[in-house]
């Protein structure tokens, strides 16, 4: 079963703008979705923290895989390979050193996120959820990376970051990274900058 790609923003802040560019990429690629507008929670961690209790909503509204899209993604090529997932978990890893001239260190990404409505996929969101609720500072990617079960890498392909990632050829999610530009202003409550 294909999956619904899904999304939330913060409501009059420049993720609004943002998510408009994500909306037209799932539209081109007659993608399904469903992106909602979210209250500011008080800052951009408790904003972000919303995350799996945003996965599990769906997850039991639709009853079908869905693919976790930060606000600021755009698909840029048609996402194949989570037409016919036969995994219920899949998370992009990066690895830095790929990128940048550092050791190698690998991190658990958040930004696309797959997840099948499996009793093993439930446990692990509630997991999510509690962690979240717990530790209002650590990132919630990191706190997922800390839960993880046994899971399915997604190619680099499915979560590039813009910038620093260019050499990805043909990229089919691109994230923009607007946390860069919007994490100080959500956090000091000011108007947004677009």
């Amino acid at each position: 079963m294909k999956p619904i790609y899904i999304a939330y923003y913060t409501k009059n802040t420049g993720y609004a703008v943002e998510v408009k560019n994500l909306e037209a990429s799932l539209i081109k690629f007659e993608l399904d979705y469903e992106i909602q507008g979210i209250t500011n929670l008080g800052s951009w961690n408790k904003n972000t923290h919303y995350k799996p209790t945003f996965i599990k909503e769906m997850l039991v509204k639709h009853e079908r895989p869905v693919v976790y899209l930060d606000a600021d993604a755009v698909v840029c090529n048609y996402p194949t390979l989570l037409d016919t997932a036969d995994f219920d978990i899949g998370v992009p890893v990066l690895d830095w050193s790929k990128y940048r001239s550092r050791k190698q260190i690998t991190e658990t990404m958040s930004g696309t996120l797959y997840f099948k409505p499996t009793p093993r996929v439930s446990a692990l969101i509630d997991a999510w959820i509690h962690v979240c609720e717990v530790d209002g500072k650590t990132w919630d990617q990191r706190l997922l990376a800390k839960l993880l079960p046994e899971f399915t890498i997604l190619p680099d392909e499915y979560c590039v970051i813009f910038d620093f990632m260019r050499v990805v050829q043909n990229p089919i999610i691109k994230h923009m990274q607007a946390s860069r530009r919007l994490r100080n202003v959500i956090n000091k409550g000011g108007a947004p900058k677009c």
